[in-house]
């Protein structure tokens, strides 16, 4: 089954605990935060470089996550924008189908406040897809320097040691952006809303910003769980 670029876009590094999920054992390498427990003596030695390249990898998708949760606030008030106009857009609809001959809609003074945080530009999301944009332009050549460091330091991985780095990986993000959870709250909102209110594509969209991020990060996965398409 192909996986779906555009869901992965969207959650940026949730993929890691997409491996350890491919990777089963990966909940018992929990020995620290990047040191695998069991490895050859030679690759102890190489660790200081790869704890350089995983700690920057995480450190850099975190920072993506900070740019997401800067806009809390506003997009708090859209979602309760959206929560109090739902029931009046469907009202108008339905009351629109009853009488298909009427020019004007049902919408109070309130509700029509709602619908402009909602639609008229620039929105919150309109905003966010900018900064987004501006942070991943800042910060891709450290990200690819990264992903390729990592990918010659991996590729000759057993499946133990991926097991072991996958978990370590996970926990160091876990840590790093403790508030995750919200962060794909805000992008599940904003993903939603790539169409005005008379069903056209905006100019922007998030899922597109961020697939130009994850398209870097995928070349790691094609070592570890092959091609992503």
């Amino acid at each position: 089954m192909k996986k779906n670029i555009c869901l992965r876009s969207l959650c940026m590094s949730a993929w890691v605990a997409g491996i350890c999920a491919l990777l089963p054992n990966a909940a018992q390498a929990q020995d620290g935060i990047f040191v695998p427990a069991d490895v050859p003596q030679a690759q102890e030695q190489q660790q200081p470089q790869q704890q350089s390249a995983l700690a920057k990898w995480v450190s850099l998708d975190a920072g993506l996550y900070d740019v997401v949760l800067q806009y809390d606030d506003t997009v708090r008030i859209g979602e309760r924008a959206e929560r109090r106009f739902e029931p009046a857009f469907l009202r108008d609809y339905e009351d629109k189908m009853r009488h298909p001959d009427r020019d004007y809609n049902v919408y109070t003074p309130s509700e029509w406040g709602y619908y402009n945080t909602l639609i008229h530009e620039p929105t919150a999301c309109n905003q966010l897809d900018k900064a987004l944009a501006q942070y991943i332009a800042k910060n891709s050549s450290q990200l690819s320097h990264t992903i390729t460091q990592l990918i010659n330091e991996t590729k000759d991985y057993s499946e133990e040691q991926k097991i072991q780095t996958a978990a370590k990986l996970q926990t160091a993000f876990a840590a790093a952006a403790p508030n995750k959870k919200r962060a794909q709250e805000i992008l599940y909102f904003c993903l939603h809303r790539f169409k005005n209110e008379i069903g056209v594509q905006k100019p922007y969209s998030i899922e597109k910003t961020l697939r130009n991020w994850f398209n870097i990060e995928a070349k790691l996965l094609d070592v570890w769980l092959g091609p992503v398409d």
